[in-house]
């Protein structure tokens, strides 16, 4: 069978859940398929994958964005890849050894953040000669300063930032040959693009760079990207099915599709764990699953107004819990409803995060409390 290429990794664990728990949570039976049936692939694409033909001409790529939260770093390692490449960015208006205005206790510094991101980034790194992850350094705001005063800044960071990390037993993760200090404001900013640059030829040094995988799987690969492309995040098993089926001759086995979900959650592409309450939904949008939490792991500063919500937030801060229906509450505000806007997705989600260790069950747990208004830890 004629291949393509591809890129990296996840893992996976086991969830025992009852039949009737199982039932509570599987989308329904018969997918909607209403709005499915324009994700078809254009005759011609069809037709080069018969011929084995088809090239890929551009590698797609996730980013996530931590939006500078420190205590949202624990869910980084499940959703970069350990082999992804970070990029840690502070604010070039300001001396790295500033108290920086936006945390009011005021020993808060840029160098102090690099290093707390740094030790996070890098803590659960296996020993050996491998240097992913690889972790870069951007400053912003480059734009405030004349073009000399931006050069002679970056040099300052660079040499900085190089005298912090010489020392330091993970230093073959970093990349200290520069701190690009970028324009934000500029599309066109050398800096940025030499950023970018960068980080292609990191990633063209994975290891998984230039597997081959089957060209058989290259038509709901694009009906995926198609449907990441409209906004859509987490999809039903029937609909993936059903879009599959508008394949004709070209559509996967259930053998296929499922070696298929299972490469994809394996590189990154997907979130599918074939378990019993969860093999129902596929989340194509991985980056879905971070801002999702979001809602509850998250500074105080991006707290939101309502009194309601605010109460939950701080309750959760106290004591380490939230019920079920609070944390139902919190994805009911309209920036996190567009990812779960029915309560069958709630549930799929509450079932996945106790499945990924992020909700703890209580001690005597059973398999109903959870669809009973359950309190959880969080971790």
């Amino acid at each position: 069978m004629p291949n393509v290429n591809c890129r990296t990794c996840n893992e996976e664990k086991e969830i025992n859940h009852t039949a009737e728990e199982c039932r509570r949570v599987e989308p329904n039976d018969k997918p909607d398929v209403s709005k499915l049936d324009h994700y078809t692939v254009r005759e011609d694409i069809l037709e080069e994958v018969r011929k084995g033909r088809y090239l890929i001409d551009i590698v797609p790529s996730d980013l996530v964005d931590f939006g500078g939260q420190r205590s949202y770093d624990m869910t980084h390692q499940l959703f970069i890849q350990y082999r992804g490449s970070f990029i840690i960015m502070f604010d070039g208006r300001y001396e790295l050894n500033t108290p920086l205005m936006e945390y009011p206790q005021g020993d808060v510094t840029s160098v102090a953040l690099i290093m707390h991101w740094i030790n996070s980034i890098l803590t659960y790194c296996s020993e050996g000669d491998d240097i992913m992850p690889m972790v870069l350094f951007a400053a912003t705001h480059s734009d405030y300063f004349t073009s000399e005063e931006a050069q002679i800044r970056k040099i300052y960071f660079t040499r900085e930032i190089t005298n912090l990390f010489r020392e330091h037993e993970q230093r073959k993760h970093m990349f200290l040959d520069t701190v690009y200090f970028i324009n934000g404001t500029n599309i066109h900013d050398p800096e940025i693009k030499a950023l970018t640059q960068q980080l292609v030829r990191f990633a063209m040094q994975q290891s998984t760079w230039g597997q081959k995988r089957p060209m058989a799987w290259v038509p709901l690969e694009l009906q995926i990207d198609k449907m990441r492309s409209q906004n859509s995040n987490i999809i039903t098993r029937n609909q993936l099915e059903y879009i599959n089926r508008l394949n004709e001759d070209l559509a996967l086995t259930d053998k296929q599709l499922e070696d298929f979900l299972q490469n994809q959650h394996k590189i990154g592409k997907v979130m599918y764990y074939k378990q019993p309450g969860l093999d129902g939904f596929v989340i194509i949008h991985t980056p879905a699953l971070v801002n999702i939490m979001r809602s509850f792991i998250t500074d105080e500063m991006f707290w939101p107004d309502n009194a309601e919500l605010k109460e939950i937030l701080q309750n959760l801060v106290l004591t380490g819990n939230i019920y079920k229906s609070n944390l139902w509450k919190l994805w009911r505000q309209e920036s996190f409803n567009q990812y779960l806007p029915t309560d069958e997705l709630k549930a799929f989600v509450t079932k996945l995060l106790i499945h990924l260790d992020i909700l703890i069950q209580p001690k005597g747990y059973n398999s109903a409390s959870v669809d009973r208004d359950s309190s959880f830890q969080v971790w």
